[in-house]
């Protein structure tokens, strides 16, 4: 049993770890590359398919995204409760391309390929499925003031 939650606990340090630093590459890419570029403050939103207190998936995406945002000082929105299809989708990213964000967190596979449709209808929106399962890139362009 203590076994257990051991390789419990250190998996999910492992994947709080591997979190932040996919965070981080992610902006220092946005910062860096070639891209066109546009003078918007980076936002973070989170798209979770059950509570961010379910003791479970959502629980830890939330606990890794919430600290990397911290240590980004980046503002994280999120939605709770969203279906992994594209009619349950659509709503919850809209709601949160309304309130400026423009990096989003897709927390389960299901979002993917399910939500094609959507991701590409956001031309300037990063978005990032947990795991990272569908096939167009996914960036914004911002500027290096944005992120001040």
């Amino acid at each position: 049993m203590r076994r257990t939650v051991r390789v419990i606990v250190a998996a999910m340090l492992v994947f709080f770890g591997i979190l932040v630093a996919a965070l981080f590459s992610i902006v220092l890419f946005i910062l860096f590359s070639n891209r066109p570029q546009i003078d918007k403050p980076v936002k973070i939103g989170g798209v979770f398919i059950d509570s961010i207190e379910d003791d479970g998936w959502s629980e830890i995406h939330y606990e890794g995204l919430s600290e990397a945002c911290k240590e980004l000082d980046l503002p994280l929105e999120i939605v709770e409760h969203v279906d992994e299809t594209a009619e349950a989708t659509a709503p919850a990213v809209a709601e949160l391309v309304s309130k400026g964000c423009n990096c989003f967190f897709l927390t389960s596979g299901g979002f993917g390929n399910n939500c094609r449709k959507i991701i590409e209808s956001y031309p300037n929106v990063f978005f990032l499925p947990c795991p990272p399962n569908v096939t167009r890139p996914m960036y914004i362009p911002i500027s290096e003031e944005s992120m001040r």
